[in-house]
């Protein structure tokens, strides 16, 4: 079963360290993970970037006028795939930027 999370914090707080140290684990279990942000964060341009100087490349960036799951779709056919090809964990940084109608599409 799908489910949807939000971590939420104050500034400086360690949010997208969480988010890169969560990709990190799933990843090292061998799971396959895709990385968001919106286009509306221009903080590291098309990376996530964490204070304490770490960075990761998103696997795709989300506009305002996009589907949520379109852009997954794209992504989840032009990256590796671990033995499943299934996408374990999508990770959105920055989702306070998102529209509240793409907010209900990660419902689907």
């Amino acid at each position: 079963m799908a489910k949807l999370y939000f971590r939420y914090g104050a500034m400086n707080s360690g949010k997208s360290t969480g988010l890169l140290q969560a990709a990190f684990n799933y990843e090292e279990r061998g799971q396959r993970v895709l990385l968001a942000k919106p286009s509306t964060d221009t903080k590291g341009d098309t990376q996530i970037v964490s204070r304490l100087g770490v960075s990761r490349e998103v696997d795709f960036v989300i506009t305002p006028d996009e589907r949520i799951r379109d852009a997954f779709d794209r992504a989840s056919e032009h990256t590796a795939v671990d033995s499943h090809g299934i996408v374990a964990c999508l990770l959105i940084d920055e989702a306070q930027f998102l529209l509240p109608d793409q907010v209900e599409q990660l419902l689907e």
